[in-house]
């Protein structure tokens, strides 16, 4: 991935080569110079980088064979001299915490694009170690500017934190400056980007002409709705990860949009174990008895041939029918999309009463994020139990008098 080295045009262009740590520039001259850089312990008790350009006409094996030479006296215990130290540019940091990132394919390359069109043009000629809160606000604010939506901006946020947090771990900076934002700093997206089916009726609705499309289709769907799976891991699902004696799907792994199926690493919350009742149990039972690749490697959901059944084809063969068939779509109803059936069954658990940590955990999402999106669902949630929890007293006080001036009417008789 070509990347400007400070969003301009016209000037330097860097460029990671195979190698690690070593990254080709073409200079705004014409002329070719190679940059490597290694981490390691300092002097001074620190962990850091040195970053050393080396002489024009140096060639690539000449960068790697100098590279070499650093790890070797690091591995041999010789601490990097503090004077090599030099102040890295967020673009640089960037580029360095791409590197080392355990995020699954899709979403790195959702994060990269982030920071190369909308913070490194604003910010990557910046040293890392100067950014402060304020310089987070300038970068919302131009954002915002430019007419982004709030959830753009939240997004571009979430890369940016990352590589701050990289950077604090490693003492390049001392905190990242994102953990000062206030909560009033942060765009808030509005909750109408978000759609989910609204009612008891509407889920029987959608699920009946689910089950007239296809009985595929059916069980997908309603799998969806019920277990609250993203669209790459509900069509990751292999049998052998569906325990019906426990009553519990694991999420180990997803499917790419290149139809490749990755596991998802055990340090990331989505690696989780999700509750499956008793209901959506039986549609897989019973799905399961259908198909004629019911071993534990293969597909819960794949093609007629047993091989992975592409997003795309997914939601244009089950879900588009679906929601033709409820009338779920036209008429200016607002766009529903397959995220919004994960959306549906996160609002079930709130409904029903859930904690934020037993959702979360269901979702495979941290409590913030939680509490970003769907906050309101669970201030609604404890208001109506309130409302209930009122209205129960004020019901069985006025039965209570009713009772007794019954039971007196009935004595006087």
């Amino acid at each position: 991935m070509q990347k400007k080295g400070n969003g301009a045009e016209g000037r330097e262009r860097r460029q990671p080569t195979r190698h690690r740590g070593v990254t080709r520039t073409k200079r705004a001259d014409g002329k070719v110079v190679y940059e490597i850089n290694f981490q390691g312990p300092r002097g001074d008790g620190s962990y850091g980088t040195v970053w050393e350009t080396l002489p024009d006409g140096a060639k690539l094996s000449d960068a790697i064979a100098r590279r070499g030479e650093y790890i070797g006296k690091v591995e041999s215990g010789e601490k990097l001299p503090v004077r090599q130290r030099r102040k890295l540019r967020l673009s640089e940091l960037a580029d360095q915490w791409e590197e080392q990132a355990r995020l699954r394919a899709s979403t790195l390359k959702l994060y990269r694009g982030h920071l190369d069109r909308h913070v490194l043009p604003v910010l990557g000629h910046r040293p890392a170690q100067s950014l402060d809160v304020e310089d987070v606000l300038s970068l919302i604010h131009e954002l915002e500017r430019k007419g982004l939506s709030a959830h753009t901006v939240k997004g571009a946020l979430s890369p940016l934190s990352k590589v701050m947090d990289f950077a604090e771990r490693r003492k390049i900076i001392a905190r990242n400056p994102l953990r000062l934002l206030h909560e009033g700093d942060r765009p808030s997206a509005p909750h109408s980007e978000m759609r989910s089916l609204g009612s008891d009726d509407e889920i029987e609705r959608f699920l009946n002409a689910a089950a007239t499309v296809s009985p595929e289709t059916y069980a997908m769907l309603a799998t969806a709705i019920f277990a609250g799976l993203r669209q790459s891991e509900e069509l990751g699902l292999r049998w052998q990860d569906i325990n019906f004696t426990d009553e519990v799907i694991h999420v180990r792994g997803q499917l790419g949009r290149d139809g490749v199926w990755r596991p998802v690493p055990k340090t990331e919350r989505g690696f989780r174990e999700i509750v499956m009742d008793e209901g959506l149990g039986r549609i897989l039972r019973e799905h399961k008895a259908r198909s004629r690749y019911s071993g534990p490697t293969d597909y819960v959901f794949g093609t007629s041939i047993g091989t992975p059944l592409h997003y795309r084809n997914a939601t244009r063969r089950s879900l588009t029918p679906t929601l033709e068939r409820a009338k779920l779509i036209g008429d200016g109803q607002q766009r529903f999309r397959w995220h919004d059936m994960r959306h549906t069954a996160i609002t079930l658990w709130i409904d029903e009463g859930h904690d934020k940590g037993w959702v979360s955990e269901q979702a495979g999402v941290s409590i913030r994020v939680m509490e970003d999106t769907y906050q309101h669902l669970f201030n609604r949630q404890a208001k109506s139990v309130r409302a209930r929890a009122v209205r129960h007293e004020r019901l069985g006080k006025i039965m209570e008098r009713t009772g007794r001036k019954t039971a007196q009417q009935t004595g006087e008789r």
